[in-house]
């Protein structure tokens, strides 16, 4: 806070004084557009089709740019002279989906089977400017800088999954599904090829069943699965990097970057899970138990590498083993239901309690 009765040095914030505040430009300007197109086709009764394709592209420049003047110059030190720092991101997510499911009733058996592709792309450019020591405050471009660097990046990512799946139902109350999907994606290592996860779940509504004699359960649902999927490695982790630099004589030069691993893969995990949902009196009393297994081979780890490989920092390794595993137990209540009023105030849906005289 501004104060004439302390000393110059002292006021404003930070040993900065409220004038050199405004000494400074910080600009942000974002632009968005998301699209995305829908088709469906039922040829036949019995197939449907549908394809989706998505883009989402976002755009951002931000500017940085000090500007002291021959008062305020002394609270700003080395950037006194003037900079100006010039960022450009674009981030750029295209999606193509595709999907077919033919739907058949054989001897009384319910079968629904699917299969599909899909197709996922991340995409970034950035491409910074700096340029410090201006002539003068009017001079607001970087070119006009006595000195100015520029960089750039590029990162994509794309994978590449189709799956197969087939859903069997019987007299509507067991069911079993099976499926197995494949994923190549572009940060594996390039001796690693695909990715296959498989996937098997079943339920089984036991209260709807013929023989059941017990009215005080209402609901009762076995159900268990079993699957696998992955988790994909960063970008470049699999790839070996060197750094382009100045070597003696002002000339260009690569120097180690960080080591690759040619037979990285995805990291895998595995879990079983088994359970059953209970309804007790009408519902009044649910109960859900669900036992959960979970195991993770192939862990992604970075590990320090040895000085004899020439390379500095850590490499993206396959190593190591989780596990975890409980239970979960979830119980619902309802004491009491409140009756509910209609039009007029009259009470609808009042319990009966009693005998009538």
């Amino acid at each position: 806070m501004y104060s004439p009765a302390l000393p110059t040095w002292r006021q404003g914030v930070s040993l900065r004084e409220p004038r050199s505040g405004g000494g400074g430009r910080s600009r942000s300007k974002v632009n968005r557009f998301t699209g995305g197109i829908d088709l469906k086709n039922t040829p036949t009764d019995w197939l449907t089709q549908q394809f989706k394709a998505g883009m989402d592209v976002g755009q951002t420049t931000n500017q940085i740019s000090p500007r002291p003047n021959a008062e305020t110059a002394v609270f700003y030190g080395a950037r006194s002279v003037g900079e100006k720092t010039l960022e450009h991101v674009t981030t750029t997510f295209n999606t193509l989906d595709y999907a077919a499911t033919a739907k058949v009733k054989v001897f009384g058996t319910e079968t629904a089977t699917s299969v599909g592709a899909q197709y996922y792309r991340r995409r970034t450019n950035l491409a910074s400017e700096f340029g410090r020591n201006f002539p003068t405050p009017d001079v607001t471009t970087i070119g006009g800088a006595a000195t100015s660097t520029a960089g750039e990046d590029y990162v994509e990512n794309k994978t590449l999954g189709f799956y197969v799946q087939e859903q069997l139902s019987w007299s509507d109350r067991r069911f079993l599904t099976l499926a197995m999907r494949g994923d190549a994606n572009s940060a594996f290592g390039r001796d690693f090829n695909a990715a296959y996860y498989p996937k098997v779940s079943g339920a089984w509504v036991l209260n709807e069943e013929p023989f059941w004699k017990w009215p005080q359960v209402n609901t009762l649902r076995l159900r268990g699965a079993w699957g696998q999927a992955g988790q994909q490695p960063d970008v470049f982790d699999a790839v070996t990097l060197y750094t382009p630099t100045t070597g003696p004589g002002d000339v260009p030069i690569l120097t180690p970057g960080s080591l690759g691993n040619t037979a990285l893969k995805p990291e895998r995990g595995e879990e079983l899970e088994l359970g059953f949902d209970a309804g007790f009196w009408q519902d009044r009393l649910t109960l859900a138990v669900t036992r959960f297994d979970r195991q993770t081979k192939d862990a992604i780890v970075r590990a320090p590498v040895r000085p004899s490989d020439g390379f500095p920092g850590v490499r993206v390794v396959n190593l190591g083993e989780m596990k975890s595993w409980g239970t979960e137990v979830g119980l619902n209540a309802r004491a009491r239901r409140a009756p509910t009023r209609g039009a007029g105030g009259q009470l609808r849906n009042r319990p009966q309690s009693g005998s009538s005289r």
